[in-house]
């Protein structure tokens, strides 16, 4: 029997469904959408297929093994009859698991309901979309934070970059569709393959007036340089935390990784337990799920205040780096100066 002023599990299962309607309405937008570009593009680009990590009843760790062999040198050849001492080949590894976790808690209460035009369950929705979005935007800043660790040494000294360490920076006079030469030749000589670009405010407005230009045939040539890589810009998190950088990034190059204990169903603690928890998934970034814990607490016979918790577990990992190229990681960065 449910217990008056109490959600139901089923009533929970409403709650989150009127948070997802949330995102709809257009009046809320500003208040509720996240800024979470960083994030997105991870997840659109990664290729790493970690599902063991996700499992909801465990906290595995994975390890991946692989053949490692660095390159082979050619010398004279030699007929005596010894045909040791050559290169060895063997095996290596990394192991992964899920190391993050942040949560937020809100708590409603019914008294102040009596006085508002709005009812316990848009309220309680209202919070969802807010603790969501909260725990999105951290996901998308600690991934940056994450990726500027990983950056990798770039090779190539010349063209228009002065590279120090493992940045690389170019004059503020030359980010425009021209560097992307520049930046095409660096990504061949450092073996990035399949890159795509994260950027803050570097080469946006480029980008923006190249795109509005794109019809006039002298502004076809800018277009075509500044769509050599698939570009992801984060306007709100990149340049607040790392400065005026872009990224090179190898597809697959990184992956972020997430678990929720629970499944969609709210569900009782155990028998007879006041406190239900479940997980929703995120509105924002695909395939990432929150877990939720409720709990009813008696403030005095008139007033009970609702208790709610939602979790975020998830990692930014990095693909194995091979030992003979170390400095390789299929990351490279960019300073604006």
């Amino acid at each position: 029997m449910a217990t008056p002023g109490v959600f139901t599990c089923a009533e929970l299962l409403e709650i989150t469904a009127m948070a997802e309607q949330m995102w709809a309405d257009s009046t809320l937008s500003n208040d509720v959408v996240a800024h979470i570009e960083s994030a997105r593009a991870i997840l659109t680009e990664q290729t790493v297929q970690m599902a063991p990590l996700s499992e909801s009843d465990k906290n595995n760790k994975v390890k991946l093994e692989w053949i490692e062999m660095c390159d082979l040198t050619p010398v004279d050849c030699d007929t005596a009859c010894d045909f040791t001492g050559g290169d060895e080949a063997g095996a290596t590894c990394v192991e992964y698991e899920i190391t993050g976790c942040k949560e937020v808690r809100f708590t409603i209460k019914d008294g102040v309901f009596r006085t508002s035009m709005f009812n316990k369950e848009q309220v309680v929705a209202k919070a969802f979309v807010k603790a969501m979005k909260a725990l999105d935007e951290h996901i998308a800043k600690s991934a940056i934070s994450a990726i500027d660790t990983y950056v990798g040494t770039n090779s190539y000294t010349g063209g228009i970059g002065t590279v120090v360490g493992t940045n690389t920076t170019i004059p503020a006079s030359l980010m425009n569709a021209d560097a992307f030469a520049y930046l095409v030749h660096t990504a061949i000589l450092n073996q990035i393959n399949n890159p795509y670009m994260l950027s803050g405010s570097n080469f946006f407005e480029a980008n923006w007036i190249a795109d509005a230009n794109s019809a006039r045939p002298n502004e076809a040539g800018n277009v075509a340089k500044l769509n050599t890589f698939r570009k992801y810009f984060d306007l709100f998190n990149l340049d607040a935390l790392v400065g005026k950088k872009s990224y090179l990034i190898d597809k697959g190059a990184v992956a972020i990784v997430s678990q929720a204990y629970y499944g969609e169903a709210p569900m009782p603690m155990g028998m007879g337990s006041s406190k239900i928890r479940w997980s929703v998934p995120s509105a924002n970034l695909p395939n990432v799920r929150y877990d939720v814990y409720y709990e009813a607490i008696c403030v005095d016979r008139d007033n009970t205040e609702h208790a709610y918790t939602m979790v975020a577990r998830h990692d930014t990992l990095q693909n194995p780096v091979n030992s003979c190229t170390p400095t390789q990681t299929g990351i490279l960065s960019f300073e604006c100066v």
